[in-house]
């Protein structure tokens, strides 16, 4: 009979952290969304609990006896296993929010760009942001001082906790790479992002080979950060901003991206992100075959659209690529914002300045 795990989170994007760890186990999934995934596609083992809920959660975990519990997608997510698994109690509080992460940065001796708390006009540029993960929204670039107090209320609003952070703005290219300890060995996948047109959302994505100085520098800080004094870690996911061939970190996540990133790594590598992340928290490894090395053109594109008609106009045109709807587009779409509906694969080329 198989051990039990379970997944604190039930979303479409934590599907290859089930497909990985269902090698091995009996496999979970936990959340309050009655529309998702697994709540809808496997709903004998999924559990409609709202994961926020800590106590709630702490005592179903023991009542159910699961013997391997995993981080989802979602800040959320991670307090959670947080709260339940007090090894990782500290180096989560750590670096959970952007402010935090900046100490910890500080901690580790790696650079990233520093914390303002009142930037005068030789400061400018500056980057406000919500202090606490948000998915682009809330960020404003601030030219002129006129502009930082509607810049601060517009970052507020839009953090769940009503806080927000002033950084040294870094005119640079976004990327993003994963660090998980495979023995003694550290392997690293790397990322180029690209946001959509104006705002601070990533819209596509795709792997690369960085040149070795700059592989080496992130090398060093993967380095630093896995083996931090205050946890000893064996996953991590950091965003940082490439300047003039140095990374600076902007945030570190002890959890799974989002919006298929594991999916995009297999794809383009053949490393199966799912299987390594979860390493990051079982107690004994998951067995991983070391692929051949490859790098394939594959982007990863996130889809936005403004309503339901919108997004099936779209859609029409992609029957022919990999497609993956990731909202319900029967149901109205939820804010006057664009919203995300789907995660597109293509093969082929593809420019810089795409």
């Amino acid at each position: 009979m198989k051990q039990r795990a379970l997944i604190l989170d039930g979303s479409f994007a934590v599907k290859p952290i089930h497909d990985a760890l269902s090698t091995k186990y009996d496999v979970f999934t936990i959340g309050g969304d009655r529309n998702s995934f697994f709540a809808v596609n496997a709903p004998a083992r999924h559990y409609l609990i709202d994961y926020s809920d800590h106590t709630k959660i702490e005592k179903y975990v023991r009542l159910k006896d699961f013997s391997e519990i995993i981080p989802g997608c979602t800040d959320i997510s991670l307090n959670t296993f947080a709260f339940i698994n007090e090894n990782f109690r500290q180096i989560v509080k750590k670096t959970i929010t952007k402010q935090k992460f900046a100490a910890f940065c500080k901690y580790c001796d790696v650079q990233t760009p520093d914390l303002l708390a009142n930037p005068t006009s030789k400061d400018l540029p500056v980057i406000v942001k919500p202090d606490d993960s948000f998915s682009g929204r809330g960020v404003s670039v601030v030219r002129r001082l006129a502009e930082l107090e509607p810049a601060i209320k517009y970052a507020s609003i839009n953090s769940e906790t009503n806080s927000y952070v002033i950084q040294r703005f870094i005119e640079g290219s976004l990327n993003s790479f994963s660090a998980f300890r495979c023995g003694n060995e550290i392997k690293i996948v790397h990322v180029r992002e690209k946001n959509r047109e104006g705002t601070f959302g990533v819209a596509s994505s795709y792997c690369v080979n960085p040149e070795p100085n700059l592989s080496a520098k992130i090398m060093d800080i993967a380095g630093k950060f896995l083996n931090n004094e205050v946890k000893k870690l064996n996953f991590i996911h950091v965003q940082y901003i490439c300047f003039e061939n140095n990374p600076y970190p902007i945030e570190l996540f002890l959890r799974c991206p989002g919006d298929l990133y594991p999916e995009l790594i297999k794809r383009s590598t053949g490393i199966d992100y799912g299987k390594l992340y979860c390493n990051g928290y079982l107690s004994k490894p998951l067995l991983n075959d070391d692929p051949i090395p490859h790098l394939k053109e594959v982007r990863r594109k996130t889809l936005f659209a403004n309503n339901k008609f919108e997004a099936i106009d779209k859609l029409r045109y992609l029957k022919a690529k990999d497609t993956v709807v990731t909202v319900d587009i029967d149901q109205a779409f939820k804010s006057a914002a664009p919203e995300r509906f789907a995660v597109v694969f293509q093969n082929g080329d593809f420019s810089e300045n795409e």
